[in-house]
């Protein structure tokens, strides 16, 4: 995906930059699990989970909040990708007109 929206921006802009979109994706990658650490830490203290708890002596109103966290908490962040997703209008059609309109440029840049 990132490889065609660069090729769009190209035909946009007439500035190739797959480098920024790809260094943009690998920060925001380290920056979520750098968040999600940070954030996870946080939640097991507001909850009060037992450091260097022992299997079976975490009480289960305790290992409620966990799951909840774990699971239907962070679905909100899933579905809020699921909408950028949506919103992404390259396909193969688009895409090779794309790929037409850069190769034209290119061919008169060359004259």
């Amino acid at each position: 995906m990132l490889a065609d929206i660069a090729d769009e921006h190209e035909l946009d802009t007439g500035i190739r930059r797959e480098g920024v979109l790809y260094s943009v994706r690998a920060f925001t990658a380290k920056a979520t699990t750098a968040f999600g650490t940070l954030f996870g830490g946080i939640l097991l203290s507001v909850i009060d989970f037992p450091v260097n708890a022992t299997r079976g002596s975490v009480p289960d109103e305790t290992l409620w909040y966990p799951g909840l966290i774990a699971g239907p908490a962070t679905s909100i962040f899933s579905l809020a990708a699921l909408g950028f997703y949506f919103r992404y209008r390259i396909n193969y059609q688009r895409h090779r007109e794309i790929i037409a309109k850069l190769e034209q440029r290119r061919q008169q840049s060359v004259r």
